[in-house]
């Protein structure tokens, strides 16, 4: 992890390394009690796994429509507190992988909804802006937390376009103001 943390500092470097391997095994291996909890959370879910093991797509139809849900996974290198801010990494790699595994299927969503646990801000400044434009791009919508007051941010023409949605957290400590966002 600390090895990964230092290394990738390159977008070239990202997509090389999120590349299925041992070095991605090896990351991944300190989540595992997370992605046990979330097998059994959401047994009977359609899910499906990108390639590099981070993100998944999950489909469903309501009154037609067609629904790509992308779930990515920013927190591959998080340490948790202030030393994540500006540290964290999603990997463009990541959200093509997601994003192409959500519509190379016979019927490809009308609507795609991508989601993270941390906003854009918090990555890497070389890696924030080649993410977020990919999810700007194939994303009706784009949901996040990690933050505590929720704010929303629309990017593209009105109609079409990303509209990013960061839920406030409920509860932070017993002095601070507690929010939360009904959507």
């Amino acid at each position: 992890f600390q090895g990964a943390r230092h290394v990738l500092q390159s977008q070239s470097h990202v997509d090389s390394f999120l590349s299925p391997g041992e070095d991605m095994e090896t990351v991944l291996q300190r989540q595992e009690n997370y992605r046990n909890f979330q097998r059994s959370f959401f047994i009977g879910q359609d899910r499906t796994r990108t390639e590099d093991g981070l993100g998944y797509v999950s489909r469903l139809t309501i009154d037609d429509v067609r629904i790509a849900i992308v779930g990515v996974d920013s927190g591959w290198l998080a340490e948790g507190g202030a030393a994540d801010h500006g540290n964290l990494l999603i990997g463009e790699r990541q959200v093509i992988n997601a994003i192409n595994l959500a519509q190379e299927c016979d019927d490809p969503p009308h609507i795609i909804v991508g989601m993270a646990h941390h906003p854009f801000h918090l990555l890497w400044e070389f890696a924030r802006r080649p993410v977020q434009n990919r999810v700007e791009r194939a994303c009706r919508f784009f949901h996040c937390g990690h933050l505590h007051e929720p704010e929303a941010r629309h990017a593209g023409p009105a109609g079409t376009g990303c509209l990013t949605l960061a839920a406030g957290a409920a509860f932070e400590t017993r002095h601070s103001h507690n929010s939360y966002s009904v959507v």
